[in-house]
C-alpha cells in the first residue's frame, strides 16, 4: 500500500468513526423520546450499495402535520444548531438542521407523507456501521427518495444500489411510488428515470468480471 493509499485509508477509518459516534447519538436520542425514524442519505445508500465517503447523517423522523414543534423544540434544545433561527428554518422547510459536538452534521427531515409512512413501516434494523445497529430505510425506498432528488451524487448511488441489490430490489415498488410521485409533484417521468437507470446498469455490469459497477471515465 502506497503512501497516498493509507492516508486515505485512515481518513476512511476516522470518517466512520466519526458517523459512527453521530449516528449512535442522535438515534439514542430518538428512541429515548418514543419518536419513528429511519436512516436514508449516505449512509444507507452505503450500507445497500458501495460504500462511499459521506460527511453528515440523514435520517426522516415521523412528525406529522401541524404539530412539528414537538419534535423541533427538544432537537434544537440537545443538539448545537447549524442555521440561526434553527426552529424557524425546521418550520419552513421541514429539516432541523443539527451537529454533534465534534461537528458532524445530522439533518432531520420532519416527515408526514404516506410514502414516508410507509418507508417507516418497512424500515428494518441493519448493522450500518460498525458496532451500530439502527432502523434504516429499505433499498428501494431510497432508490424512491434519491430518484426524487435527482442530483449527481444521488443517481450515483441508485445506480450502485441497483448493481449491488440485483434481483432482490423489488422494481414494481418502486415504480409504484415513482408513479404516484410523478403525479403529485408534476414531475418528469420518474419512473423512465428509472427504467433507463437499470438498463444502463446492466449494460456497464457486462463489462466488469467482479460484480462491482465500475465508474465512467
Amino acid at each position: 500500500m502506497s503512501g497516498s493509499q493509507r492516508k486515505q485509508a485512515t481518513g476512511d477509518a476516522q470518517e466512520r468513526e466519526r458517523n459512527a459516534a453521530a449516528l449512535a447519538e442522535i438515534t439514542t436520542f430518538l428512541e429515548k423520546q418514543g419518536w419513528q425514524y429511519c436512516l436514508i442519505g449516505g449512509l444507507a445508500a452505503s450500507y445497500w450499495g458501495q460504500p462511499r465517503s459521506t460527511k453528515d447523517v440523514d435520517l426522516v423522523l415521523l412528525a406529522g402535520i401541524g404539530d412539528e414543534e414537538r419534535f423541533i423544540k427538544p432537537l434544537t434544545a440537545a443538539f448545537p444548531v447549524r442555521v440561526a433561527g434553527a426552529d424557524k428554518f425546521a418550520i419552513v422547510s421541514r429539516v432541523v438542521l443539527l451537529q454533534t459536538k465534534s461537528g458532524v452534521g445530522i439533518d432531520v427531515s420532519l416527515g408526514a407523507l404516506p410514502f414516508e409512512e410507509e418507508m417507516m413501516r418497512r424500515a428494518k434494523i441493519k448493522e450500518v456501521l460498525p458496532g451500530v445497529r439502527v432502523r434504516t430505510a429499505t433499498a428501494e425506498d431510497v432508490v424512491v427518495m434519491k430518484t426524487i432528488a435527482g442530483r449527481p451524487r444521488d443517481v450515483d448511488d441508485i445506480e450502485r444500489i441497483i448493481a449491488t441489490q440485483g434481483k432482490k430490489l423489488d422494481s414494481a415498488y418502486i415504480r409504484c411510488w415513482l408513479t404516484e410521485m410523478s403525479e403529485a409533484l408534476s414531475e418528469t417521468d420518474l419512473v423512465g428515470f428509472f427504467e433507463n437507470t437499470v438498463r444502463s446498469v446492466s449494460d456497464r455490469m457486462k463489462k466488469t468480471p467482479r460484480g462491482k459497477l465500475p465508474r465512467d471515465g
